[in-house]
């Protein structure tokens, strides 16, 4: 089984726990905290994926450092993985288990490119602009990115809106080749 299935599979079963005891958010909160502690941390990492260490050792491990400050289903769900030799997909549950949240809520997530910083006010154009298009709450993340001349190009749920100067010149280009021959 690839482990992006056995995440899914592992962030399906979560999901229908919490949303029950009402506590997907704050799974999800801390699903991301330890992402970010497993990615950055390579003791961490090596501890999770390491055949060397036992899966005692592990349990144990997980145990001492989340118990108590973490939700009680999140840790069990841990511990399962870690009985598995799973731990290592901490990374692949927070984006599936984030996922399978949105998808509950009717939120897609997407990426906004532009070549400088866009105000607040841009922004919600923007977003306003693509809810109205894929009918769902987007929560957008926005970035620099010195290749764009100038405008914007998102990327959401599949779509891709280009608003760039790039995209402007190239349908003026067409136009004109068009009107050439």
């Amino acid at each position: 089984m690839s482990n992006l299935i056995a995440a899914k599979r592992y962030a399906r079963a979560l999901y229908q726990i919490t949303k029950v005891s009402g506590t997907s958010e704050k799974v999800l909160t801390e699903l991301r905290v330890l992402k970010k502690v497993s990615d950055q941390d390579k003791a961490i990492k090596d501890l999770f994926s390491s055949p060397l260490v036992s899966i005692e050792k592990k349990s144990a491990a997980v145990r001492a450092a989340l118990e108590g400050k973490i939700t009680a289903e999140l840790l069990n769900v841990l511990l399962l993985m870690t009985e598995k030799g799973r731990l290592e997909l901490i990374p692949e549950l927070c984006l599936a288990f984030e996922n399978i949240c949105d998808e509950d809520h009717n939120i897609t997530r997407g990426n906004v490119k532009s070549a400088a910083p866009l105000s607040s006010e841009a922004r919600n154009r923007i977003e306003s602009l693509i809810t109205s298009v894929i009918h769902k709450k987007v929560i957008l993340t926005f970035t620099e990115d010195p290749k764009i001349l100038g405008g914007t190009v998102a990327n959401v749920a599949g779509w891709s809106f280009d608003d760039s100067i790039e995209m402007h010149l190239g349908k003026i280009k067409e136009e004109l080749n068009r009107r050439a021959n």
